[in-house]
């Protein structure tokens, strides 16, 4: 869900894959199982459903590493996109970062996305996207980071065949304020990989 924060525990991580057009056919829910250097810690959710015209994404994550025992670090993110016609209409989140709260609002008005949240407020294009991910239609458009709404500068491979989860997928690497890689097979988001803090966390089908 997933935004630098999130890259130090997970990404801003981090969803993709699924698009918001209810022309293409795509699973209701995507459930990933998140490693850190091979070993769970933790759960990342997208159920998907159609309102009329409107997709709605709703993403769960949850996240906890434990050290003999006890708890050293713990991420909590909840959210709801509302797309229409390959277009965010609305995205509310909020986010408890290891203890920190966050939160965004997203309103789409006039020409532009109005973003009220912890870490920007102002207006971006119309065509920017959340780091949620789980649409790969708007992969390559402007993002934001969906914990607190900071405009990110980002570049985007082109996609590379390859498999995940015993899979073929194809690979995309981002780089920029944000690094790590994403599978997809088709338009549907099947897995995640990146380093943070000496680790590698990785997303794996559940």
């Amino acid at each position: 869900m997933l935004p630098r924060r999130l890259l130090l525990a997970l990404p801003a991580l981090l969803a993709a894959g699924v698009s918001p057009s209810p022309a293409v056919a795509v699973p209701s829910s995507l459930i990933f199982t998140a490693r850190r250097d091979g070993v769970p810690f933790g759960v990342h959710r997208v159920r998907l459903r159609m309102e009329g015209r409107e997709t709605v994404a709703e993403i769960e994550i949850d996240l906890e590493v434990r050290t003999l025992g006890v708890r050293v670090f713990r991420y909590a993110h909840r959210s709801i996109e509302r797309w229409r016609d390959g277009r965010l209409l609305s995205l509310d989140s909020t986010t408890d970062d290891n203890g920190t709260p966050r939160r965004l609002e997203v309103r789409a008005e006039g020409s532009g996305l109005r973003l009220r949240g912890s870490d920007f407020e102002g207006v971006l294009p119309p065509e920017s996207a959340p780091t949620s991910y789980w649409n790969r239609q708007a992969i390559r458009r402007p993002k934001f980071d969906t914990q607190g709404g900071k405009p990110l500068r980002l570049n985007v491979s082109a996609p590379t065949p390859d498999t995940w989860a015993g899979r073929p997928a194809e690979r995309i690497d981002v780089s920029g304020d944000l690094v790590l890689s994403l599978w997809y097979d088709g338009p549907v988001w099947r897995g995640l990989r990146f380093r943070a803090r000496g680790a590698t966390v990785t997303y794996d089908p559940a």
